[in-house]
């Protein structure tokens, strides 16, 4: 009996690999129920009147308990179908063989078990089962006289003589078994069918959005050999030209004659070299972030890592400190108030954005505004935020207050990652014609933000 529980147990237990996704309609449960319980009980009452005729005491008692099963009995294995198909199968073929049933619930648990499992040794092990059940049922229903047959019930006309049962249960019992497994077998391949489609069509959108990527790094990689065609060789040569005359410099200094403290020629050309020497740096260190950018967009699977916040990218005490020094280093007339805590605990993103905005407020300034003092202000404090606002005078060819002054792309850029933070960000000219960027970011703790 070891045996037989183990195979039950494997037979109820669902197995992932041997599942067909079958959608049980509701409409199909409610059709087959009512079918299967009908029959059940007309073949119930025709063997249960035939024994009440032979007034044999438990053949009827059989029949009566058969009568009341299928009542019930029919139902309960047809809902099971779709969960447990190979045990609603065996279950179903058990009561027609056993009990006054006929054979038509054992042949619909046979098709829906047919439709939903793959296993083929379950499959045949199951269908030699129904089959043989539903020959039980059926020559238990043919071998019974006359009208009390529920099959000859149908071929029988009254006042002819009966026809051959034999012949007419062996087609009929062949007919409706093949019609079943023809049905299991159907809705097992148009489901597996409409599965394969449905990968096939996930497999072309996934193709799709390959090849879209695909177009889309050959954009890039158009993109990265035109920078570095043009703007990386229009780098290298500012920095030759700015080496170059750095060296033209200091000549013409070591050429003049000292002629005392006052020599204004000499510290002309002296300012003059170590200019050219910081314009050689920057053009230096640009043409290094191009390189940067050039390999992002080669390699766009490096670019989250490579945008990563970092110590020189962040709001730190010393960036700040660089920052202001390289912008004063440019001859900017930078005036500065700080107040800044617990930097180390501010969220990395919203210390990026900080310093970003710093930058481009710098650069701005620089670019439209040379020559121009500059203010600026910062302030993190954790229980009031991140405050940032920068201030120059703009030259007289800067738009009017009240005009349109919406900035470039480098605005419009901060703009977003300032509120992909949940912050604010005001740029433009005030009544004074000083330009104002204004940044207010929250104070977002590290570990506030990974809770």
């Amino acid at each position: 009996m070891t045996w037989l529980r183990a195979f039950a147990h494997r037979l109820v237990q669902a197995d992932p690999d041997d599942l067909v996704p079958v959608r049980t309609r509701l409409w199909c449960t409610v059709v087959m129920s009512v079918c299967a319980t009908l029959t059940a009980l007309g073949q119930s009452a025709c063997i249960a009147s035939y024994q009440m005729e032979r007034k044999a005491e438990i053949p009827i008692f059989w029949s009566v308990v058969s009568f009341i099963v299928s009542t019930c009995l029919p139902t309960l294995i047809i809902i099971r179908r779709d969960r447990q198909p190979y045990a609603a199968c065996l279950v179903a073929g058990l009561a027609s063989a056993l009990l006054a049933f006929d054979s038509l619930t054992a042949l619909m648990t046979m098709t829906s078990m047919v439709a939903r499992r793959k296993r083929l040794d379950r499959l045949t092990l199951c269908c030699s089962w129904s089959a043989l059940a539903t020959v039980i049922a059926f020559w238990r229903d043919l071998s019974m006289p006359g009208r009390t047959s529920f099959i000859m019930i149908f071929f029988t006309v009254k006042g002819s003589p009966s026809p051959n049962h034999l012949p007419i249960g062996l087609a009929l019992w062949t007919v409706m078994f093949a019609l079943a497994l023809a049905v299991g077998i159907y809705i097992h391949m148009h489901t597996a069918t409409e599965q394969a489609s449905a990968q096939a069509s996930a497999a072309r959108e996934r193709s799709s959005e390959l090849e879209a990527s695909l177009g889309d790094q050959r954009v890039a990689d158009a993109i990265a050999v035109e920078t570095h065609d043009t703007l990386a060789h229009s780098l290298s040569l500012i920095a030759l030209n700015a080496s170059a005359l750095k060296v033209e410099a200091d000549k013409l200094a070591q050429a003049q004659s000292p002629a005392g403290p006052d020599d204004w020629h000499r510290k002309a050309l002296e300012a003059i070299s170590q200019r050219a020497d910081d314009i050689r740096q920057q053009a230096a260190g640009a043409l290094d972030e191009t390189h940067s950018v050039i390999d992002m967009l080669r390699h766009p699977d490096q670019v989250i890592r490579e945008i990563q916040p970092d110590p020189q990218t962040s709001l730190t005490r010393q960036s700040l400190d660089d920052i202001c020094r390289e912008s004063r280093d440019t001859g900017m007339s930078l005036n500065t108030w700080i107040d800044v805590q617990n930097l180390s605990d501010l969220d990395p993103a919203v210390s990026k954005v900080a310093y970003r905005t710093i930058q481009e407020g710098l650069t701005n300034a620089r670019r439209h505004a040379p020559g121009m003092p500059v203010s600026l202000e910062v302030t993190a404090l954790p229980d009031q935020g991140v405050h940032v606002h920068l201030t120059n005078p703009m030259p007289r060819t800067a738009p009017a207050q009240g005009q349109e002054h919406v900035g470039g792309n480098g605005l419009k850029g901060l703009t977003a990652r300032v509120a992909a933070c949940s912050g604010q960000c005001a740029f433009g000219l005030d009544g004074h014609g000083q330009f104002n960027l204004d940044v207010v970011l929250p104070f977002r703790k590290i570990a506030a933000r990974q809770e």
